[in-house]
């Protein structure tokens, strides 16, 4: 250039051995992760995919720093999905204010790990050195108390994320590499520790499990529907009965298994008398379609909720109600993500009356109607046409509580159950228990001291495994 060149035919040469013909590209500003972000959410804006393109992009951040997308290679990708698999399930959940800046981000989810990492090396050192198990005690211990990391799952999605961002990358012209394949993924995660046999890696996938028996009957017994002592304290018994979603949505959900957020967004006109049935028409709204055709459709009012007053409460609302059949719900989401503000005040609710479940969740309800239709031998394809349930026959009945020790073998060591007396119904005690003829008479009294009763079981899934393993020997 000094003697005069054209800058393009002097840098051909230096171009092409750096594997480009392009001059503008190869002179242009790098392409950041930020920036390629920014394109991601412009390319895909709905409320759907931004959750997902938001969780890849600040991990990726906070891995690799605001970088250029060309210079996340095979290897380095690597790298950041073994990172990324030791991640614990519950990160960016503690973070505070602090996870709003970049290094924040980056401190937290490096401390996370180690933090993480470090009460998993104190369980290791605990019961790794026992010799009076076998390693496969050792190994089911382990399960039970190391830490949940990130589920395959979960780092697959964040792979569909990044292989997103490569896309947006490539579309302001930066030369992005290709995310890697899921088999790839799914190899680093099997190779971690896979020469230590006692190397147990701990996810907690959510498997939304039907509700039991007992904790439908304990929720449909609970103040909410017998009577609350104020708005705000739903869970304490009182004379109070206040008919709002609190109240409604849970019920309609179990008896029409309905999508959660339907059922948010019902608006009074969707209240319809059809052949001389209530109705509901649910989805159909522009507002609120449903994920398929037959999301739109006409549903009629279940008898239990005609018995308890629904369509009499509904005629009640004056013109002060406003359009939605349910706007205490709606209100409490900012977003428009109505569903899950709900569900977070409900597990409220749920963890004061002790119904708090990872897998029974409120969402599970919808699976919990499924499976009573099923036990009914009602055909999946009536399933969707169902017109009416017949009223719930649940009475009140004495809640017995369940306490559960369990002994270094993951077995129950002691069991007590408790109803409203000081006195337990039922105490076990293993140590005591001889041969397993007394083991099996024990259960069987277990199983007859339960029968029709609602059972406040313990959190802890362990604990409730060995309860009800006791139950099976009977």
């Amino acid at each position: 250039m000094l003697e005069g060149d054209d800058v393009r035919q002097a840098a051909r040469a230096m171009i092409v051995d750096h594997g480009g013909d392009d001059f503008e590209r190869f002179v242009a500003p790098p392409v950041l992760l930020s920036a390629t972000w920014d394109r991601t959410l412009e390319n895909h804006p709905t409320k759907a995919m931004k959750g997902n393109i938001d969780a890849i992009a600040k991990l990726a951040l906070a891995y690799f720093g605001d970088v250029p997308v060309t210079t996340l290679t095979e290897d380095r990708q690597q790298a950041f999905f073994t990172w990324m698999s030791r991640l614990p399930k519950t990160q960016g959940r503690k973070h505070g204010k602090n996870r709003y800046t970049s290094t924040g981000r980056e401190i937290c989810k490096h401390a996370e790990i180690a933090e993480a990492d470090a009460a998993d090396a104190a369980v290791i050192a605990e019961i790794c050195p026992r010799d009076d198990i076998s390693i496969a005690e050792k190994r089911a211990l382990l399960a039970e108390r190391l830490l949940p990391r990130l589920t395959l799952a979960t780092i697959q999605r964040n792979r569909n994320g990044l292989n997103r961002m490569f896309k947006a990358a490539r579309d302001l012209g930066a030369a992005a590499p290709k995310a890697l394949p899921y088999r790839a993924i799914e190899r680093l995660v099997a190779a971690l520790g896979q020469d230590d046999p006692l190397h147990v890696r701990v996810t907690q996938s959510k498997i939304r499990m039907p509700w039991t028996e007992e904790r439908l009957a304990r929720l449909l017994t609970c103040p909410i529907y017998s009577g609350c002592a104020t708005k705000n304290r739903r869970w304490k018994p009182g004379r109070l009965i206040l008919r709002d979603a609190t109240y409604w949505v849970p019920l309609i959900v179990l008896t029409l298994g309905t999508r959660i957020a339907e059922v948010l967004l019902l608006k009074r006109k969707d209240i319809r008398l059809r052949n001389g049935v209530h109705c509901l028409a649910l989805g159909t709204g522009c507002d609120q379609s449903g994920k398929t055709e037959s999301g739109t459709r006409i549903v009629p009012i279940p008898q239990l909720l005609l018995d308890l007053g629904f369509v009499d409460w509904f005629r009640s609302l004056g013109d002060a109600h406003g359009v939605l059949l349910f706007p205490e719900a709606a209100r409490r989401s900012t977003s428009g993500d109505v569903t899950s503000a709900f569900g977070k005040h409900l597990r409220g609710i749920l963890a004061h009356l002790g119904l708090a479940d990872f897998d029974e969740d409120f969402y599970a309800m919808r699976k919990t109607f499924s499976s009573m239709l099923r036990s009914a031998e009602v055909h999946d394809d009536q399933r969707r046409a169902i017109a009416g349930h017949r009223g719930c026959s649940l009475a009140p009945s004495e809640t017995l509580a369940v306490a559960v020790t369990l002994g270094e073998d993951g077995a129950a060591e002691r069991i007590t159950v408790t109803g409203k007396g000081d006195e337990p119904v039922f105490r076990f005690e293993r140590a005591a228990q001889g041969s397993g003829a007394e083991l099996t008479r024990a259960a069987r009294r277990l199983k007859e001291i339960v029968a029709g009763h609602a059972l406040a079981l313990p959190k802890n899934a362990s604990k409730r495994a060995a309860f009800e393993h006791l139950q099976a020997l009977a």
